[in-house]
């Protein structure tokens, strides 16, 4: 089994004993889990919560700086490892990342991939993201975030997309 405290907003969620998570990350850990057989009793088991890191940006047009609505965020750790991603952008391209450990990241925008994308600090993406060694020979930018602070300011450009939208053609 795992214990996972799931905290606030304020706080990171975290794996006993003390293994600060995702929360998509905290269910797919199993090297802390650990055995209980039928009559065991748990006695108390307490946790220190990180308080949580948060960074933020704009998706926008690469030609004329226009806000990118509807583009994915993605975040890599620092062994280029994908961690979490966001859908979609609202029509202002903001964007806000929460409930992080302090430590190192990799933030990509994409409005489809591997097109229009690029890392923070404008920096093209490869064509395969699962490729850890692709990005790192891309040399991103990182976004390093201490405890409990927040890091605004993570903009990335991309060329946006355009669509032709239609019932049918004749």
């Amino acid at each position: 089994y795992n214990l996972i405290a799931y905290a606030p907003d304020s706080h990171v969620d975290t794996i006993h004993p003390d293994k600060p998570c995702l929360r998509d990350t905290c269910l797919r850990s199993r090297d802390l889990a650990f055995s209980v057989e039928e009559g065991d009793h748990l006695s108390s088991r307490d946790f220190t919560l990180a308080r949580a890191s948060h960074t933020s940006g704009t998706v926008t047009d690469v030609l004329g700086g226009a806000p990118i609505a509807w583009a994915s965020i993605a975040v890599f750790d620092s062994n280029y490892q994908f961690l979490w991603s966001q859908w979609p952008t609202p029509e202002s391209g903001v964007f806000t990342t929460g409930k992080w450990p302090s430590g190192t990241y990799y933030v990509a925008a994409y409005d489809s991939w591997p097109g229009n994308c690029a890392f923070y600090a404008n920096r093209p993406c490869p064509s395969d993201r699962a490729d850890h060694a692709a990005i790192a020979a891309i040399g991103p930018t990182p976004v390093i975030v201490g405890d409990g602070e927040t890091r605004t300011g993570i903009d990335i450009r991309i060329h946006g997309e355009d669509y032709v939208f239609s019932d049918g053609f004749d």
